[in-house]
């Protein structure tokens, strides 16, 4: 248990065993590529493609200024692949599913 923080003991939960089983059971494996929207989350990207032993793609953002992106450069591919982006952010507001089409 942690401490410090909080006033009361807290435990660090790790969503990547669910993550992993999920894309298992639910996802065309040998059709997916785990992707991470940016530079800080490679680690935590890689870490799920190497234990699927799957591919690898970043998006690279390029910032103008803080938090305003000029440019992204997508490394790595993912045409005719099942993306899985990897974020550690959840956003609250409702987000519309969609597909991209990725043109060499």
């Amino acid at each position: 248990m942690d401490t410090g923080f909080f006033n009361v003991p807290v435990d660090n939960l790790y969503a990547e065993p669910s993550v992993l089983r999920w894309i298992k059971e639910n996802l065309p494996l040998q059709e997916t590529v785990i992707v991470s929207p940016d530079a800080g989350g490679a680690k935590r990207a890689t870490s799920i493609a190497d234990r699927l032993d799957r591919g690898f793609a970043l998006i690279h953002k390029e910032r103008p200024r803080p938090n305003e992106v000029g440019r992204m450069v997508l490394v790595g591919d993912v045409v005719d692949k099942v993306a899985v982006l990897v974020d550690d952010v959840c956003l609250s507001h409702p987000i519309s599913p969609f597909r991209a089409n990725a043109n060499p």
